[in-house]
Parts: C-alpha cells; structure tokens; sequence
C-alpha cells in the first residue's frame, strides 16, 4: 500500500488534500472559535484570579463564590458555543 500511495501520490493524495482543504471552515467560523478560544482562556484566568484574591483574604468568600458561580456559567456557555461551531465543521 505504501509503494502505490508513493508511486501514485498525485493521483491520490493531492486530490485529497484538495478535498479537505475545502472542508475547512470559512475565516468567519474560524475567526469566531479563536475568538470563543481566547474568551475561554480569559475565563480561566479570571477564575484563578479570583483563587488567589480570597486566598490572600483580599475578597470575601461570599462575594467569591458569587463571582466564581457566574464565572463558571459564562465559561461553560463559551464551551458549549464553541463546541459547537466546531461540530457544524465536522471538526
């Protein structure tokens, strides 16, 4: 298989490099996931922030487990969203 896939390349690897380059998704879709991507990452450390503030005893714990709650929500729409657009891709 090795041999014809080497001898036989353009015949049938470079059409399927064609095909799945037409397969990615559009600048639009893909700007979205890497904003989704960057909103998760921001997320995240809003979350170990707020770790550390009521570990040094800057913040109560009420208020965060408040900010953390909503915090969690928000981070978990995002993923979903995210998920999201890269399923409707195939990815």
């Amino acid at each position: 298989m090795w041999n014809r896939l080497i001898s036989n390349y353009a015949e049938i690897l470079t059409p399927l490099l064609d095909t799945l380059k037409k397969l990615r998704m559009d600048v639009q879709q893909e700007q979205e996931i890497g904003e989704y991507s960057n909103k998760i990452m921001e997320q995240t450390e809003q979350g170990h922030i707020l770790s550390r503030l009521v570990s040094k005893g800057y913040i109560d714990p009420a208020v965060f487990i408040e900010r953390q709650n909503a915090l969690t929500i928000e981070l978990a729409a995002s993923k979903k969203k995210r998920s999201q657009l890269l399923d409707s891709n195939g990815f």
